[in-house]
């Protein structure tokens, strides 16, 4: 993905979560892939992927980062924040499948 699609994407996972009521870190971690999944390629994903043992230690540095904005208060001019972003990158079979036939 690139990296502006990967910011709208991310984006668009934090409106969810907060429109569902749920952690930013908790979406990511319900939607993410686990031993014996399918892709949207159809790819079975065989093994435990690290994607969510990540989570964890994520969501302890989200809160932590977002506990120090806080102690600086709101300000008009300067804006600032805390941002998600978390993603599998699975390379080899990532398009349709092959439908081609040999005559």
């Amino acid at each position: 993905m690139f990296r502006k699609s990967l910011m709208q994407f991310e984006s668009q996972m934090d409106i969810a979560a907060k429109m569902l009521g749920i952690d930013p870190v908790e979406i990511r971690r319900i939607n993410g892939y686990c031993a014996n999944n399918y892709t949207a390629t159809g790819q079975e994903l065989e093994n435990q992927l690290a994607y969510l043992d990540t989570l964890p230690s994520l969501k302890t540095e989200y809160q932590r980062a977002n506990e120090e904005i806080a102690k600086h208060g709101k300000n008009d001019i300067v804006k600032k924040g805390v941002g998600v972003a978390s993603m599998w990158f699975g390379p080899g079979k990532t398009g349709l499948a092959d439908q081609s036939e040999v005559s």
